[in-house]
């Protein structure tokens, strides 16, 4: 917990700081492209800042089933959540579904029932080796709709600890499944 009260302390200085800047989504922004470039890279795309800066400044739209095309989805989703966010949409299924849905718009995965639970067994690796050396095994499908119930819930509680500490808990309460064996 000292740890954790440290860390709070760290993100009021950030924050106070962050107060200073006049247009603070120019650090946001950021932010989320670099959340969107190392998301889309767990899937094996092969994007970089800068293609996605010149993507960006050109006003285009990127070339569809491109790795860039998925990190463009990325970001769009990143501010259509915020949007949401900031009209006082709350945080439930429905919602993830539909972020879900926009995600996978006009990209790799857009034929496999974007914004619907997952109905089959999935794994991050090379597909040639299957499931035996995959890098991650989610839990299995038959347990993903309660778990997502479990998350959302989870995240709309009221913590005792603080919305730090619940980050790095609530991912390690979800189980871990090793189907490898």
């Amino acid at each position: 917990m000292a740890l954790a009260g440290e860390a709070r302390a760290a993100i009021s200085q950030l924050v106070g700081q962050a107060r200073l800047i006049p247009n603070l989504q120019i650090i946001t922004r950021a932010f989320a492209r670099t959340e969107a470039i190392a998301s889309s890279r767990m899937e094996g795309t092969q994007t970089e800042v800068l293609e996605m800066l010149q993507q960006e400044a050109t006003l285009t739209a990127p070339p569809e089933d491109s790795d860039l095309h998925e990190v463009i989805n990325y970001l769009v989703t990143i501010d259509l959540a915020n949007e949401w966010i900031s009209e006082g949409r709350g945080l439930d299924l429905s919602l993830i579904k539909e972020l879900h849905a926009r995600l996978l718009r006009g990209v790799r995965g857009e034929d496999k029932n974007p914004g619907a639970l997952r109905a089959a067994d999935v794994y991050i690796g090379k597909r040639s080796l299957g499931f035996a050396d995959a890098r991650f095994v989610p839990p299995p499908m038959e347990q993903v709709p309660g778990l997502m119930d479990d998350l959302v819930r989870a995240l709309g509680e009221v913590s005792p600890y603080g919305a730090l500490v619940d980050a790095a808990l609530i991912p390690r309460a979800m189980p871990q499944t090793d189907r490898r064996k």
